[in-house]
């Protein structure tokens, strides 16, 4: 929670944190990979240590599976966002919208010009 503070500027708690839907996803994901790499961490490291790999062939592995976790990470996110989306379009249509209504361009912001002086 401190270095939360100190990155944003702001404290939360941790109730305050489980609120925010996107960050408690995150959470959850990153608590279940950290799981099953403990679980698979001794099973790859004497797979490392039996193929004897070199550096550079470990930290390609290694940037691959921060790669493929990014991935799925993202994957997750687009799922949410389609989901998201089928609601709304749900719930527009049983309130009568449109399509066209709801594809309807932002009507333009009103800006004044101000003087510097």
């Amino acid at each position: 929670m401190a270095r939360i503070g100190v990155v944003l500027g702001r404290t939360y708690t941790r109730q305050g944190l489980e609120r925010h839907e996107q960050l408690k996803r995150a959470f959850q994901f990153r608590k279940t990979r950290l799981r099953a790499a403990a679980d698979a961490g001794s099973r790859q490291l004497q797979r490392n240590q039996s193929l004897d790999l070199t550096p550079e062939l470990a930290a390609e592995r290694q940037r691959r599976q921060a790669l493929e976790e990014r991935l799925e990470v993202l994957e997750r996110t687009i799922n949410a966002y389609d989901e998201r989306f089928a609601t709304w379009l749900y719930n527009a249509r049983l309130a009568g919208l449109t399509i066209e209504r709801l594809n309807t361009s932002l009507p333009p912001v009103a800006r004044r010009r101000s003087d510097s002086r």
